[in-house]
């Protein structure tokens, strides 16, 4: 009996410091990939723009595009109904124009356009 609880004793002893070791490196693992999302949305963000190109809005904001000459994915909601499904889903409204920015809607034309002069240097314009 005392020779049993010897053995498992020094089981505990020699394993328990090889589990606890591993747990923080896997928790640092996890925390090392959240911080390389957030940095990497911070240089480059996911962007897509849903519009209507009869949309005098939506003109504006593709003209701007144009002049800074930056071409970024896009859906026509007009001719797409999975595009205006993704941007109900999405959003919760079909208005466009809408700026997806790493999955986060922004409505309304001049607010798009501000978000792309505040962020020229990530996009490197």
């Amino acid at each position: 009996m005392i020779q049993n609880t010897f053995l498992i004793l020094s089981l505990f002893v020699v394993f328990a410091p090889i589990t606890s070791m591993t747990l923080p490196l896997k928790e640092l693992s996890m925390n090392k990939e959240i911080v390389n999302e957030k940095e990497r949305d911070k240089i480059a963000p996911n962007l897509m723009l849903f519009y209507n190109p009869e949309c005098p809005y939506c003109k504006k904001v593709l003209g701007f595009l144009e002049k800074i000459n930056k071409d970024i994915p896009k859906r026509n909601t007009a001719s797409d109904l999975n595009a205006k499904n993704e941007l109900m889903q999405v959003g919760g409204k079909t208005q466009v124009p809408c700026l997806l920015i790493n999955g986060k809607a922004l409505y309304e034309s001049q607010d798009i356009i501000n978000w792309f002069l505040e962020h020229q240097n990530e996009l490197q314009l």
